[in-house]
């Protein structure tokens, strides 16, 4: 399930993202940069964002989906 009603609140779901149009941004270096998940509702085109870190050249973290 890709969110959930819980009363008024919307409750997203990690898969929620991989449903969407996602665009891979990568470094200079071959790295992923940033990936960038898409998705229009109703007449009105949402993204989010999921940035990735680095220490010598291993991925070190990975951030929460952050809404453009």
């Amino acid at each position: 399930m890709a969110f959930e009603q819980i009363g008024t609140q919307l409750n997203i779901t990690e898969d929620f993202y991989d449903r969407l149009q996602q665009t891979i941004d990568y470094n200079g270096d071959g790295t992923v940069n940033t990936i960038t998940a898409t998705g229009t509702f109703g007449s009105t085109s949402v993204s989010w964002i999921r940035t990735f870190s680095y220490t010598s050249g291993k991925v070190t973290g990975i951030s929460e989906w952050v809404k453009q």
